[in-house]
């Protein structure tokens, strides 16, 4: 059986987060002494450590043990298991997290004909791997095989869940960032303003996002108003981060404010920017 996994901002002191990772430490460590011979309980102990690792940024703490849960689960249930395709969409997910954009394709490779023999090709998890494929896709610029990837998996999703879903916005406004890079303003922009109209304000960074997404679009097509009123949202929210400092040099530069534009763009190189994808990853 798969259930959908959602990762939420867990708020908490450090205090509380250390006494949250000694327990899942713990738990392991349990698992592994007690039930050396029951691989399902150890694996849900790796998989919540390695689950809690990989919502506080520690990817490389996190990667050896999505590893080790892979190899369980086709240890236990075979390689062509769907326990198995869950797997390397989390692994797959964890790859996007970490820019190593390669290793995400190949792990989305190896779940999406799993998926699709286990599910269907109408499935919603097979929609979710595909567009985890382009993602990774086009993470490294390969804008053309991502888009009907990306297509058809929002044509899918939209089958399963209703459109207010924050799946939905999420596949939409990545669809909607791969026309913008390819040039189809058009088709980008409906999609990025009907993404911005529906999610709710709790998504801040999702709004944001869309924001931002519309002023490069407005820069694009030399709408420098309403790319420079857009920018001043998205700052609001994410504050300045590099895609905003990017997106406000450019506007600085089209009035005339070389020297602020300057700053700007070497003070976006000091940060790296978050992957313009969502991966949705499944746990079995």
């Amino acid at each position: 059986m798969i259930r959908a996994t959602l990762f939420l901002l867990f708020i908490a002191s450090p205090q509380e987060w250390q006494h949250r990772e000694a327990g899942l430490t713990a738990d392991l460590m349990k698992a592994e002494s007690a039930h050396p011979e029951n691989a399902v309980a150890v694996d849900e102990a790796v998989l919540a450590l390695a689950q809690f690792l990989q919502e506080r940024g520690r990817y490389r703490e996190a990667e050896p043990l999505y590893v080790r849960s892979t190899g369980i689960n086709e240890a236990v249930y075979g390689r062509t298991s769907i326990e198995a395709a869950g797997s390397w969409m989390r692994l797959g997910a964890l790859y996007q997290a970490e820019f190593k954009l390669e290793l995400a394709e190949a792990t989305a490779r190896k779940a999406v004909p799993l998926f699709e023999a286990l599910t269907g090709a109408e499935s919603l998890y097979y929609a979710y791997a595909s567009a985890n494929l382009a993602a990774a896709l086009a993470g490294q610029g390969q804008f053309a095989r991502a888009e009907p990837l990306l297509r058809r998996a929002v044509f899918l999703v939209r089958q399963h869940v209703p459109k207010s879903d924050r799946a939905v916005a999420c596949l939409e406004a990545n669809l909607g960032m791969i026309y913008l890079r390819e040039g189809e303003f058009r088709k980008a922009e409906p999609l990025l303003r009907g993404v911005l109209a529906r999610v709710d304000e709790s998504n801040e960074s999702g709004k944001a996002a869309a924001m931002a997404a519309l002023a490069e679009l407005s820069i694009a097509e030399g709408r420098w108003e309403e790319a420079d009123a857009e920018i001043r949202k998205a700052n609001r929210i994410l504050g300045e981060s590099p895609g905003v400092l990017r997106l406000k040099a450019a506007v600085e530069t089209h009035a005339g404010d070389l020297r602020q534009a300057a700053v700007d763009l070497s003070r976006s190189i000091e940060f790296l920017d978050p992957a313009s994808y969502c991966p949705l990853v499944h746990e079995n």
